[in-house]
C-alpha cells in the first residue's frame, strides 16, 4: 500500500512539474514580448487569445473529461480505442466547422473585437490552430491514462522549447509582431501533431469511431460545458470589457499584470496537483481531519506570504523584466497575485463534497462566482479600467471557497481554524493596500519599506499562530525565523 501511495504522489509531482513548465513559457516570454511589442499590441494578443479560449471550450465540449470517465470502464483495447477515436473525430469535425466559420468572417471579427481593419490573419491563424491543437491535447490525456508520467513531461517540455524557439525566430528576428506569436504556436502544435500521429495512429482510425459511444460521452460531457464557460467568464471575459470601455493598451497592461501574478499560480498549481492524491490517501486515518485543518492554516501562511511578496514587489519585477510602458500594471499584478491563491482554498474546501462524490457544489460555486464577477465588471471596469477588472475577478473568486467550505462542512465536518486563516489573509491584503500608498518616485526607500513590510507580516504571522495556539505550525515557524 505504501509503495502504491508513494507512486501516486510521485506521479502527481511529475504532472505538477509538467503544468509548471507550461506556465513558465508565458513568464519566460514576457521580457521578449514587452521589449518588442507596445501595450496596444499586447492588448490585441490578449483579445485574440480570450476569443479562442472560448472557441476552444466549444470545440472540445468537455470530451477530454468524458474520455477519462469511459477509459477506465473497460479493459478491452478495442473499446479504449473506440473512446479515443470517437473523441478525435468529434473534435476534428467541430474544430473544422468552427475554423471555416471564423475564417469566413475573420474581417468582421477583426472589426468587431479589435476595432481595426485588415486584422484577418490574427483570427485565421488561431482558427487553423484549433485543428492543429487536437492531437497535442489528446496525447497528454492518453499518456496520463497510460500512467507514463515522464513521457508526459518530456513531450510538454519539447513542445514548450519549440514554441519559445519559434517565438524568438518570428518575433525577434523576423519582426512579425503579434502574427509571429500566433504563428509560432500554430507551427509548434502542427509539428507536435506529426509526432503524436506516429503514436496514436492505431488509436484514432475512423473504423474505431462509434456513434453510440459518442452519444454516451456527450451526455456525460454536456453538463460540464456550462461550467467551462463560467470559468471563461471568470478568467478571460474581462479583456473584452476593458477594451469596450477603454482601449487595447489597457487590455495589454492587464495581461502583463496577470503574467506577473502567474508566478504565484505556479506555486499554487504544484499544491493543487499533489493535494488530491495526498488527501484521499489518508482519508480513512483517524488523524485525517486534524491534518486537513493544519493544511488550511499552513497553506494560508505560506501562500499569503508568497502572494504578498509578489504583490509588494510587482513594480520592481516589471522594472526588471519589462520597460516603462508596462510599469503601470503593478497594481493589477498585486490584486491577481492574491486571486491566484483563492482557488487553492477551494481545493481544500471541496474535500468534504468529494468524499460524498458530489460535484454539484463546485459547479454551483463557479456559476455564482461568474455572475458576481460579471456584475462587478460593469460597475468597476468603466470607472477603474484594468484595476477594476482585477478587483472584480478577485471579489467573484472569493465566493468559490466560501460556498464550498459551507457545503463541504455539512457533508464531512473538519475542525478548520477559519479565524486564523482569515486573519492571515486579511493581514496580507492590508499590507499590500498600505504599500500602494508609497511615494513611487523614491524607489530605494520603497524597496526598504516593502522589505520591512514583508518582515513585519511574517513576525505578525508567528504572533497570530502563537496567540491562537496552533502548536505544530508555531513550532515550524519559530524554527524557520
Amino acid at each position: 500500500m505504501k509503495k502504491l501511495l508513494s507512486q501516486l504522489l510521485g506521479e502527481s509531482a511529475i504532472y505538477g512539474i509538467s503544468s509548471m513548465v507550461s506556465r513558465f513559457i508565458s513568464i519566460f516570454l514576457v521580457p521578449i514580448y514587452t521589449a518588442l511589442l507596445l501595450p496596444d499590441d499586447y492588448g490585441k494578443l490578449s483579445l485574440v487569445n480570450s476569443t479562442f479560449y472560448f472557441v476552444s471550450a466549444l470545440a472540445v465540449f468537455a470530451m477530454d473529461s468524458a474520455s477519462a470517465r469511459w477509459y477506465y470502464d473497460t479493459e478491452d483495447l478495442n473499446e479504449k480505442k473506440s473512446i479515443f477515436a470517437s473523441w478525435f473525430w468529434f473534435q476534428f469535425f467541430t474544430s473544422f466547422i468552427l475554423c471555416l466559420i471564423i475564417v469566413s468572417f475573420s474581417t468582421i471579427f477583426g472589426n468587431l473585437i479589435l476595432k481595426e481593419q485588415n486584422q484577418q490573419l490574427l483570427f485565421i491563424i488561431p482558427a487553423i490552430g484549433l485543428i492543429s491543437s487536437i492531437l497535442p491535447t489528446m496525447i497528454s490525456n492518453w499518456l496520463r491514462y497510460q500512467r507514463k508520467a515522464f513521457h508526459t513531461v518530456i513531450f510538454t517540455l519539447c513542445n514548450v522549447l519549440l514554441n519559445i524557439g519559434l517565438n524568438i525566430l518570428f518575433v525577434v528576428h523576423l519582426k512579425m509582431n503579434v502574427k509571429g506569436i500566433l504563428l509560432a504556436l500554430l507551427i509548434s502544435n502542427s509539428l507536435a501533431s506529426i509526432y503524436v500521429l506516429t503514436i496514436l495512429k492505431d488509436w484514432i482510425p475512423f473504423r474505431y469511431f462509434s456513434k453510440q459511444k459518442l452519444v454516451e460521452m456527450l451526455k456525460y460531457a454536456m453538463p460540464l460545458v456550462p461550467t467551462a464557460f463560467a470559468f471563461w467568464i471568470l478568467n478571460s471575459s474581462s479583456t473584452f470589457l476593458i477594451n469596450y470601455f477603454h482601449n487595447k493598451t489597457e487590455v495589454g497592461l492587464f495581461q502583463i499584470g496577470s503574467m506577473v501574478a502567474s508566478a504565484v499560480g505556479m506555486v499554487v498549481g504544484a499544491f493543487q496537483m499533489s493535494w488530491g492524491p495526498f488527501a484521499f490517501s489518508i482519508i480513512e486515518k483517524p488523524e485525517a481531519k486534524n491534518v486537513f485543518s493544519l493544511v488550511l492554516t499552513a497553506y494560508s501562511a505560506l501562500m499569503c506570504t508568497v502572494a504578498l511578496g509578489v504583490a509588494l514587489f510587482a513594480k520592481e519585477l516589471l522594472i526588471l523584466f519589462t520597460n516603462a510602458k508596462y510599469y503601470d500594471a503593478y497594481i493589477v499584478a498585486g490584486i491577481l497575485a492574491f486571486n491566484s491563491i483563492i482557488y487553492g482554498y477551494a481545493y481544500i474546501a471541496v474535500i468534504g463534497s468529494n468524499i460524498k462524490k458530489d460535484n454539484k457544489p463546485l459547479a454551483i460555486s463557479i456559476f455564482l462566482a461568474s455572475i458576481i464577477t460579471t456584475l462587478f465588471y460593469f460597475f468597476l471596469v468603466p470607472k477603474f479600467g484594468k484595476e477594476g477588472a482585477a478587483l472584480s475577478t478577485f471579489l467573484g473568486y472569493i465566493i468559490v471557497p466560501l460556498y464550498l467550505f459551507n457545503r463541504s462542512q455539512k457533508h464531512w465536518h473538519i475542525p478548520f481554524n477559519f479565524g486564523l486563516s482569515l486573519l492571515i489573509f486579511s493581514l496580507a491584503i492590508v499590507t499590500f493596500i498600505v504599500s500602494i500608498q508609497l511615494n513611487e518616485n523614491i524607489i530605494s526607500l520603497n524597496i526598504i519599506f516593502k522589505k520591512l513590510s514583508l518582515y513585519i507580516f511574517y513576525v505578525s504571522l508567528i504572533l497570530l499562530i502563537i496567540f491562537l495556539k496552533h502548536p505544530t505550525l508555531k513550532k515550524y515557524l519559530l524554527k524557520k525565523s
